[in-house]
């Protein structure tokens, strides 16, 4: 759909939507970090990560894919 790339672009919620976020990483095959407020957070197999996603910037980097 997005030509190979994936990427989510430094952004804040909507306050209206969720006061908290839940990440979890069920499963994957490779890593994607999370950065908050310029933190990387790379999550493995069953770890998760709460955070305010209204109140926090967060982004991924963008990543190619196998289009």
């Amino acid at each position: 759909k997005y030509g190979g790339i994936t990427q989510l672009p430094p952004h804040t919620d909507a306050p209206t939507i969720a006061q908290f976020s839940i990440d979890y990483q069920v499963s994957s095959n490779v890593d994607w970090p999370l950065y908050v407020e310029g933190i990387k957070v790379v999550l493995k197999d069953n770890d998760a990560l709460v955070m305010s996603g209204y109140s926090h910037v967060h982004w991924r980097e963008q990543k190619k894919t196998m289009a």
